[in-house]
């Protein structure tokens, strides 16, 4: 059967079909029987007679004017003509499948967040289709304020567009407003903040993320919200902060000769920033490489070889050329500071994604400086918010901030415990080392441990300035339903789902999925779907077996 979802906080109504789940048997059934039916226009009246584009959307389309699935429509609201539209095809070689994907859009204008995934196999035949989809009422199309004067507002408020951005029209469903309700809004994104003089000391201090997404009312002319973008060969060996001797790739630098952290083959590249201001010299981040000689820093070590470590697992296990997967170049820059969060002379106690690289601070013991990047589970953690970037785009605040970090928690759990084959051995806490006390941040078997919730009954509103509404309190319900998925077991006692397996599902609910403003509730959704076309092919009972751990996992959570 399909699986609607009522509309909820982000104003999307989520739907869900699939050919490998037993329920959708008779919808399927009848969906590929209308559609042949109706043919493709062409002599050969099959979807492999013409493109992945073409017969996803004549399934989409078909479904929607189906009575096979009553409960997916298209919204019409007054006075708005819709539709959808592409925006691309993407082969999954990790299925072996296809998925084309389009986007929501009323009198042309995008709905935000809104998303429908059509999954196809080798021969165009339809496999599922999963859906986010919003009705934009009583909200006028016709924007009353000049982009012009949307610009001039983000200025007065600090930050500063580029030269000629005028934003673009989206319908935006406003959930923190007194009355949630639908806006006509100017997004605007990769935004930075208007420079500051490092001298001086009366400028105004902004927010801690350098790039944002804005949201500019069309009508009102007031922003609405405001969004973090943060949210992190030659061979040879050396230690790193964990005292562990790692092997890496180099490059060499003939004048002066030097052996440059720069990995030819994972595109990893590894910058030296001497203690300054990561902020307010970010021109700088990329000037000077880590090298050999002098000598390579613990620190440096640990950020090079655990980036190269998560694009090989992207790569090997995943089957994803890089962040971008177009095999781009994956740059972190040690040794950084931050005006905002002054810890000691050369201290910065924090990693972060800064939507085009890594940035590691550093913390004191003793005499020396232990480096951010010394655990390969926070590494993975940062890095994986920019494949969050490049896919999903989980905007980060409120719930959908804690789904996008929960994720990065989920895959720095599984990269950090991919090479244990025993389950029982894998350590579910995240930077055991970071803080230097012992104590992790976060443990995602047991979120309490740490003062975090682990049911949405105990979930934890907060103000929007205050963690981003909690992203890192509330990620824990989230991570807690992924543990269990992470220790189900079958009938017969042993793992229910393999490390890559679950590196899959995961991967393929991110990426596939998810959208700008999904929550819990669509991971879940998310997941099962990923979970259907990942084992398709495997007997009906075995894939029951794994759906119902899934949704187990997910009730013990409280995520409906």
């Amino acid at each position: 059967m399909p699986n609607p979802g009522g509309a909820g906080g982000n104003g999307l109504s989520g739907f869900s079909v699939h050919s490998a789940n037993s329920d959708d048997a008779g919808v399927m059934g009848t969906l590929n029987q209308e559609v042949a039916l109706a043919g493709f226009g062409l002599a050969d009246p099959s979807p492999r007679a013409t493109d992945p584009e073409t017969a996803a959307r004549q399934y989409l389309e078909n479904a929607i004017a189906s009575a096979a699935a009553p409960s997916f429509t298209m919204p019409s609201p007054e006075g708005l003509s819709g539709g959808f539209r592409l925006l691309g095809t993407e082969t999954i070689e990790l299925t072996g499948t296809k998925t084309v994907k389009f986007r929501q859009v009323f009198n042309k204008i995008p709905v935000y967040g809104s998303l429908v995934t059509v999954e196809l196999d080798e021969n165009n035949a339809l496999i599922g289709i999963n859906s986010a989809l919003g009705a934009p009422e009583n909200v006028s199309p016709v924007a009353e304020v000049a982009p012009a004067e949307a610009v001039r507002t983000l200025r007065k408020a600090g930050a500063d567009p580029e030269p000629g951005e005028v934003g673009r029209l989206v319908f935006y469903y406003d959930d923190r407003d007194a009355e949630p309700r639908w806006r006509l809004c100017y997004l605007f994104e990769d935004v930075s903040l208007a420079e500051r003089d490092e001298d001086d000391d009366q400028a105004p201090a902004y927010a801690v993320m350098p790039m944002h997404n804005y949201l500019v009312d069309a009508h009102s002319g007031e922003i609405v919200v405001q969004l973090n973008r943060i949210a992190g060969a030659t061979t040879v060996q050396a230690l790193d902060e964990l005292g562990v001797t790692r092997d890496l790739r180099v490059s060499a630098n003939p004048s002066p000769p030097a052996n440059l952290l720069h990995d030819p083959v994972a595109n990893v590249h590894t910058y030296d920033h001497a203690f300054r201001d990561w902020q307010l010299r970010k021109r700088d981040l990329t000037s000077q490489y880590c090298t050999d000689p002098p000598s390579l820093s613990p620190g440096a070590v640990s950020a090079h070889a655990n980036a190269t470590a998560v694009v090989e697992f992207l790569r090997n296990v995943l089957r994803r050329r890089g962040l971008d997967n177009r095999d781009g170049p994956l740059i972190s820059s040690v040794n950084c500071i931050y005006w905002r969060q002054p810890a000691g002379p050369n201290e910065w106690r924090n990693a972060a994604w800064i939507g085009s690289q890594m940035v590691y601070g550093q913390r004191s013991a003793g005499a020396n400086l232990v480096s951010t990047a010394a655990d390969l589970d926070v590494v993975a953690h940062e890095i994986v918010h920019g494949l969050t970037q490049f896919t999903a785009n989980l905007e980060y605040l409120g719930e959908t901030g804690a789904l996008n970090e929960s994720y990065s928690d989920i895959f720095g759990v599984i990269i950090a415990n991919f090479d244990k084959p025993d389950r029982d051995s894998w350590d579910y806490r995240i930077g055991l080392t970071f803080r230097g006390d012992g104590n992790p941040l976060r443990d995602i078997s047991n979120p309490a441990t740490r003062g975090f919730p682990a049911h949405m009954d105990d979930y934890v509103a907060k103000a929007d300035d205050d963690d981003s509404g909690g992203v890192h309190t509330n990620s824990s319900i989230h991570n807690k339903a992924a543990h269990a998925i992470m220790v189900a077991r079958g009938a017969d006692g042993s793992p229910l789902f393999s490390a890559s397996e679950l590196a899959g599902l995961f991967y393929l609910a991110l990426t596939q999925h998810l959208s700008r403003r999904s929550r819990f509730s669509d991971s879940r959704r998310a997941l099962e779907a990923s979970a259907l076309t990942l084992f398709r092919l495997l007997p009906q009972p075995q894939i029951q077996e794994r759906l119902t751990a899934i949704r187990d996992a997910f009730d013990s959570v409280g995520i409906a």
